[in-house]
């Protein structure tokens, strides 16, 4: 009987710097601080980071390496040095999205927060069959910290709530200078085309503009929505496929990060 032997590859990885978020407040070198609750627990209960163990800590765009001064009763760490912090999109952008069922809206800010988006807004649709709380939005706050560890950028999304589709709109208004809305089925342009007809306030290589994208419901916008979105922003068409709900916003913002050079 043939006897057949497989080789099996071990990699041993080298560990990262555990990441902890330390809020939006302006930190100093040498500066000592207590982590919040949530991020000490990690550290100490989970992590098990001892005393004297050095860690990086982020927030507000800023980015440091730190020792772990204590972990009982509190985290205490020392700020030790500066780092230069990961770079963000060089133009600004925002996103808004409908709350979605099951756990689509947290993936999308999981997602979003990865590919550097800058605001995300959680609106309700006419059509939503889910619906948002304060709790949720915490909730979303946490999943867009734990994605910026991950991605290893320093500045967290801001996550808001709007009540409605025409409550985003005049958010929007007011923070970026171009809105675009995506709507499947409509006689719009192209996105993708879109943005190329705007090279010249989406340059390569260059800061681009102020820019909020707004997406649909999982049962598309309604037709008082519709005529809304038409008047006040620029409707726009992800193509002839019917895109889903919780992919609509990812192609859209890749496509934006393409053409900005970003990707």
């Amino acid at each position: 009987m043939r006897l057949w032997t497989f080789a099996i590859p071990i990699v041993l990885a080298r560990r990262m710097t555990e990441r902890y978020y330390i809020g939006e407040a302006n930190v100093k070198l040498g500066e000592t601080l207590s982590l919040e609750q949530q991020e000490a627990h990690h550290l100490a209960k989970v992590m098990r980071i001892p005393v004297g163990a050095q860690v990086r800590l982020f927030g507000g765009g800023q980015e440091f390496e730190a020792t772990v001064l204590a972990t009982r009763p509190s985290v205490v760490v020392r700020v030790d040095r500066v780092l230069t912090p990961f770079t963000e999109l060089s133009g600004y952008l925002i996103v808004a999205v409908p709350w979605l069922r099951s756990s689509k809206t947290e993936y999308l800010v999981q997602k979003l927060t990865e590919l550097g988006v800058h605001e995300i807004a959680v609106f309700t649709a006419e059509r939503c069959t889910a619906r948002g709380d304060e709790k949720k939005i915490l909730r979303l706050r946490r999943i867009a910290i734990e994605a910026c560890k991950q991605c290893e950028r320093s500045s967290v999304p801001r996550i808001s709530a709007r009540s409605s589709t025409d409550d985003v709109v005049e958010w929007m208004q007011h923070s970026v200078r171009q809105v675009v809305s995506l709507a499947e089925r409509v006689d719009a342009v192209i996105f993708s085309r879109y943005l190329k007809s705007s090279h010249h306030e989406l340059p390569v290589s260059s800061t681009w503009p102020q820019l909020g994208i707004i997406t649909g419901p999982e049962g598309g916008f309604s037709e008082r929505e519709l005529a809304y979105l038409a008047k006040h922003t620029t409707l726009a068409s992800l193509g002839r496929r019917i895109l889903r709900a919780d992919f609509a916003p990812l192609v859209a913002t890749i496509l934006v990060l393409a053409e900005a050079g970003e990707l």
